[in-house]
């Protein structure tokens, strides 16, 4: 798509990454997640299913002022409808609608074809399902078919805004360091996988890995969430402290139902876990990782992005593929800038996108000045 933008302009062209990489990752999911194809790289416009998950996750709103939030909880609480509510509720029953759809026809095929597993497909809702009847699974443990259908937006949800927003601000990072663009360009091209490297080629290339790492480090696209408690319990600490009260404490006191905030983007960044240099955008540091990083929890490289326990994010290793084979294509494709009068910063709403500060039209964008890359050896 881009390779035709820009084959005319060698001084290379503004685009939004952002835009292009969300569409990419929505087909990319949708034949990984449910064998869906939306077509967005092609540029239409026109899957009803895509445009009822972006009109329930859309950033790009106009967040509301104090006022009319109040307002909306009110109506909320009171069961008054408003016109958010109606335009989520449509977009809701769109996506049931066209979910159990794609739910029914996957059943049918699987009960039509019981011993062709070749037409049975390997997506993962046809896994889901096809495990979901199995009679190996007790009736009281199976799914329903509306709790099926509800794991299509938690595939595109997880799979497809996180992962887009996080190869966007990675290549955010090659434009303020050229010479990591430089050193990483030149092992993807060095490297001598081809186009098509395999999950394993990608995983041994050391340079890239650091680079994803710091990426997802210092950019992390969740930078907080929450847990509830599930019974008392005393949190211990590092160091104690002294509360409010002027008393030392060992370990934070936590009763059932609590809610625990968990810093994600700050403990990525601590100084006195990672160093004084925390702040920095540096791959070459995952060569050498001081001694505080290696007590760090995650359930992935010593980082709080996916979060770590049982309740950790379950879709991490498909994201972690999905952006190194991203960034191996791009960056060996193209070479990535930015006007130096722009400012980006972060709007978060449950995720954390790119947007152009000062910018009126409050648009999620990651405008980079992209050209094509010399040829490839």
């Amino acid at each position: 798509m881009w390779i035709e933008t820009l084959r005319e302009k060698p001084e290379g062209e503004t685009i939004d990454v952002l835009l292009g990489l969300t569409c990419a990752t929505l087909d990319i999911i949708g034949i990984a997640g449910f064998g869906y194809e939306f077509h967005s790289l092609e540029g239409t416009d026109e899957d009803e299913l895509a445009k009822a998950f972006m009109g329930v996750f859309n950033s790009n709103e106009e967040k509301p002022s104090m006022l009319a939030g109040m307002f909306m909880i009110l109506c909320h609480r009171l069961g008054i409808p408003t016109k958010q509510s109606r335009r989520l509720k449509a977009n809701l029953a769109t996506i049931r609608r066209i979910g159990m759809g794609i739910v029914n026809d996957k059943k049918t095929v699987l009960q039509e074809n019981k011993g062709d597993e070749e037409s049975h497909g390997r997506d993962l809702l046809t896994l889901l399902i096809k495990s979901n009847i199995s009679p190996d699974v007790e009736k009281d443990q199976a799914m329903t078919d509306d709790e099926i259908v509800g794991q299509i937006s938690t595939f595109l949800a997880a799979g497809h805004e996180t992962t887009s927003s996080s190869t966007s601000w990675a290549l955010y990072a090659l434009t303020k360091h050229p010479e990591v663009q430089t050193k990483l360009r030149k092992e993807l091209l060095s490297a001598g996988l081809g186009d098509e490297p395999s999950m394993e080629d990608l995983d041994r290339i050391p340079y890239l890995n650091n680079f994803v790492r710091e990426a997802l480090r210092v950019y992390a696209v969740v930078p907080l969430t929450a847990r509830e408690a599930d019974c008392d319990i005393v949190i211990p600490v590092g160091e104690s402290y002294t509360d409010i009260y002027g008393n030392v404490q060992h370990g934070i006191r936590v009763q059932k139902g609590d809610s625990i905030g968990i810093p994600v983007l700050a403990m990525n960044r601590a100084k006195d876990v990672w160093g004084e240099d925390a702040l920095e955008f540096k791959p070459e540091r995952w060569d050498n990782l001081p001694e505080a990083v290696k007590d760090m929890p995650g359930i992935w490289s010593h980082l709080m992005t996916f979060i770590h326990g049982p309740h950790s994010c379950i879709g991490y290793r498909f994201a972690l593929i999905e952006m190194k084979a991203l960034i191996y294509s791009l960056i060996r494709a193209f070479e990535f800038d930015i006007d130096p009068s722009l400012q980006i910063t972060a709007k978060t709403m449950l995720v954390a996108r790119p947007c152009v500060k000062g910018d009126t039209d409050n648009v999620n964008k990651m405008p980079l000045i992209c050209k094509i890359a010399g040829r490839r050896t």
